[in-house]
């Protein structure tokens, strides 16, 4: 992973942001590895809880603002497809 620490231990997997540029705002790319991890760790027998940290002054600055600019680029089809996209990593944290 690029923009995420991912651990197992005891147990306890823990996903940390690791985005210390970006104060650790969500992008394509972090949202596709977040969502990733949590699947992998959901399906892992020996994962019994998740935590979810950040590396850096910042937990989450919220939406990368260079991913905001590039989506001005996109089409309604690709925009609404993101937007799907972080409504099911959100999902899958309830």
């Amino acid at each position: 992973h690029e923009t995420l620490l991912i651990n197992i231990k005891r147990g306890v997997g823990s996903i940390t942001f690791n985005r210390l540029k970006q104060r650790n705002a969500f992008d394509n790319e972090l949202i596709a590895e977040f969502q990733q991890a949590l699947e992998q760790m959901a399906a892992n027998d020996n994962v019994h809880m998740i935590t979810i940290a950040a590396n850096g002054e910042f937990f989450c600055a919220g939406g990368d603002l260079q991913w905001f600019k590039n989506a001005r680029n996109l089409s309604e089809a690709d925009n609404l497809a993101d937007a799907k996209t972080l409504a099911q990593l959100l999902k899958s944290l309830n």
